[in-house]
């Protein structure tokens, strides 16, 4: 079940990232349709935590989920590669163990785009999203950096 902040934040990167949700509340790509992917499982958005998942679903949380973090801002960073805007082929987050202080970067036409320091990897992601676009989201970052510690790496 997602929290306010956490619906804020979904809401605000699909408008950042260009995506929106189908009839079936799966999240699509708006120019071409396309639906999110993650590991061949259509990501679906609950906004109204009513919705209960088919099992070739899986719920859209970027916050605890990196994998769709990561993905969104993939294909996000693919199509501005496509306009020439950013080079999609040169991004990653700083810290090689999951879950450790570091940042998403990558190149843009007048150099290195450098998201905010987290613990959190999605939050990495989102943060580079945030710089790219020059627009912050309405919801604390800082407040949602907690990595579950059966997660968190030492």
């Amino acid at each position: 079940m997602l929290n306010k902040d956490k619906k804020q934040l979904n809401d605000w990167l699909m408008t950042q990232t260009g995506l929106e949700l189908n009839e079936f509340n799966h999240v699509v790509d708006q120019d071409t349709g396309q639906e999110l992917q993650i590991k061949g499982k259509s990501v679906r958005y609950n906004r109204n935590n009513i919705i209960r998942y088919n099992q070739g679903e899986i719920e859209f949380d970027p916050v605890d989920n990196p994998l769709i973090a990561f993905t969104i801002c993939g294909n996000y960073l693919q199509k501005l590669d496509n306009e020439g805007t950013i080079s999609a082929d040169v991004y990653g987050i700083t810290n090689k163990e999951k879950n450790t202080k570091g940042f998403a970067s990558c190149r843009g036409k007048n150099g290195e785009i450098k998201g905010d320091v987290f613990d959190c990897d999605s939050l990495k992601y989102i943060s580079l999203i945030a710089k790219i676009n020059e627009c912050d989201p309405d919801v604390n970052l800082k407040k949602l950096d907690v990595v579950p510690k059966t997660k968190r790496k030492k």
